[in-house]
């Protein structure tokens, strides 16, 4: 399983998505951010800003599926989970339009930063 890092998912620009990232497409990943819940719902993991987050310098990641243990995690509070990346351009159920997506997500046990 591949650890990645926020950081390494955004372009050396500093706008839009590194080269590898679309790689990662269909690969189990390992990787620790804060948790956001955006204003439709959705629950994901990264920094979620008002705008599109693949025109600018933050990153976040949609989570499908989010298990239960998950989902009673606060926003903000830092975890780590593994799941398999989805690349590419989707929009859920809520409307919410994301280029990265974790699907088949746990919980990384003593993952929760207090």
């Amino acid at each position: 399983m591949l650890t990645v890092e926020l950081s390494d998912l955004i372009a050396s620009s500093g706008v839009g998505y590194a080269a590898t990232t679309a790689g990662l497409d269909g690969r189990r990943v390992r990787i620790e951010g804060p948790l956001f819940r955006d204003r439709r719902g959705t629950l994901g993991i990264g920094l979620m800003s008002p705008g599109c987050s693949h025109g600018g310098s933050e990153v976040s990641i949609a989570i499908v599926g989010v298990p239960a243990a998950l989902a009673l995690v606060r926003s903000g509070i830092v975890v780590r989970v593994t799941g398999t990346m989805d690349y590419g351009f989707d929009v859920d159920h809520n409307g919410t339009a994301t280029y990265l997506r974790l699907r088949d997500v746990r919980l990384v046990p003593e993952a929760v930063a207090t």
